[in-house]
């Protein structure tokens, strides 16, 4: 017996001697229904009465009659997925859909729109302001274009969200790695398969956007330098374990049956996404017994050993390619006084005096 296959169909879609179309609406007590309409005869028709339902789900008037019955969480959503998550940029929209998944971890779902009043937002927006500092503009944007497309369909008087007073966040500096951390994290790595991926973080001082554009026509393997395309362009001087690992990458790719394009791609050839990496070194930082590191502060810990090592700022920016010392000054100044509070013998040993 052959096992059926079942294709995504479109939205409208033909079926039954005429178009058809899907949507979502609130029923009565402000639950999310899926709908189906048929009986359009031509697709234009049926294209147009979807529109027309789109834009009452981005609107909010698919609402209950009883606004007081209002579910502050399903209105959002179906204002957010209904039309504002079209209008704004892709990196935005997927900004806005964790920030969405954090306030759906803190709000109660029970809770009325009609409720919601500015304490309540400021008092939520003090627990995000410990928890993830740097959603909280993110939440109260949200919270503000939610509410204001509230008041805009009469569901509410006032938007709550308009005068909340923002909590103050204090910016504490990232976690900078010893020299035994960085080559205990080092260790770790090798020998998995992200290991190229966090030489070139590391060493070289590349981002994950740094890491996924890097192609191998960039590579020259004789000279031992590479061109980093992103941003302002750069010439960067291999080290040698980085360029040994680059060879063997490029083996493998050969040996797969195509070259690739990319030097850190997945199976097919298609590009990695960042959560890969995240995911790597989340498990290299619990594994070595390392607080949380964001994956762009790697090459912090790398400016740190160098600094204390004695090499100058300005051997560091041309190290990591920067084009100017002030994008160095501005990325590791702080560095510095980092080094003098770890090692303050060093500085007072220059003037003949230990304290």
């Amino acid at each position: 017996m052959e096992k059926k296959t079942y294709q995504k169909r479109g939205n409208p879609f033909y079926y039954r001697g005429s178009w058809n179309i899907e949507y979502y609406e609130y029923d009565a007590s402000g639950i999310k229904k899926r709908r189906r309409k048929a009986g359009f005869t031509l697709e234009n028709d049926a294209k147009e009465a979807l529109k027309k339902q789109r834009l009452l789900w981005g609107k909010g008037e698919n609402v209950p009659e009883n606004k007081t019955d209002i579910l502050f969480w399903h209105y959002m959503k179906t204002w957010f997925y209904g039309n504002y998550v079209k209008r704004i940029q892709p990196e935005t929209a997927r900004t806005y859909e964790y920030t969405l998944k954090l306030l759906q971890a803190k709000l109660d779902s029970n809770a009325l729109l009609h409720q919601l009043d500015r304490p309540t937002i400021e008092r939520l927006l003090i627990y995000y302001a410990n928890e993830t500092p740097g959603y909280v503009k993110s939440i109260k944007d949200l919270l503000y274009a939610c509410c204001e497309n509230a008041v805009q369909c009469g569901v509410i008087g006032q938007n709550p969200a308009s005068n909340v007073h923002m909590p103050q966040i204090i910016k504490t500096p990232p976690y900078v790695m010893t020299q035994e951390e960085f080559l205990c994290l080092l260790k770790l790595a090798e020998g998995t398969s992200t290991y190229l991926e966090f030489l070139l973080a590391m060493l070289m001082g590349l981002t994950k956007q740094d890491i996924f554009e890097l192609q191998y026509e960039d590579i020259d393997f004789e000279l031992g330098l590479m061109k980093i395309r992103t941003g302002n362009t750069r010439i960067l001087t291999l080290p040698q374990e980085v360029l040994e690992q680059l060879r063997r990458r490029e083996k493998q790719s050969t040996d797969s049956g195509y070259m690739k394009k990319y030097v850190s791609c997945q199976s097919n050839g298609s590009k990695r996404s960042g959560s890969c990496l995240n995911t790597a070194l989340k498990k290299l930082t619990e594994k070595a017994g390392l607080p949380h590191i964001p994956f762009r502060n790697l090459r912090d810990s790398m400016a740190f050993i160098l600094l204390k090592n004695g090499f100058e700022l300005l051997t560091v920016s041309r190290l990591f390619g920067y084009v100017s010392y002030k994008t160095a000054e501005d990325r590791f100044g702080y560095l510095r006084e980092l080094v003098y509070k770890r090692n303050p013998d060093s500085f007072n040993c220059l003037f003949g005096k230990v304290v």
